[in-house]
């Protein structure tokens, strides 16, 4: 999955209405296993890949930190600078309609 600061992309063929509130638990990969959690709602559809866009509700202060470190992590390891706003890796996502 695609992640940045305000959502995050989640590949599934299980299409969501827009609008429809989830409970969001996904795991990203960079050095070690980073578990995010939150809430959000479908913003958007894609078929290729096949997904929804997930734009975060508010999150915890942990979970906007460990976003943010994840996505610096993960633009050090592409040989990026520290402007960039998404990244991918997440290794896995679920997204409970809520």
């Amino acid at each position: 999955s695609d992640l940045s600061e305000s959502g995050v992309f989640v590949h599934t063929q299980h299409r969501l209405p827009l609008g429809t509130q989830v409970n969001l638990r996904f795991t990203v990969i960079v050095d070690d296993p980073v578990v995010i959690r939150g809430t959000g709602r479908v913003v958007r559809h894609q078929d290729d890949p096949a997904g929804v866009g997930v734009e975060f509700g508010p999150l915890s202060p942990e979970m906007v930190l460990r976003i943010q470190d994840v996505l610096a992590r993960q633009r050090r390891a592409l040989g990026g600078d520290e402007t960039g706003a998404t990244a991918g890796g997440a290794s896995s996502a679920v997204a409970d309609v809520g």
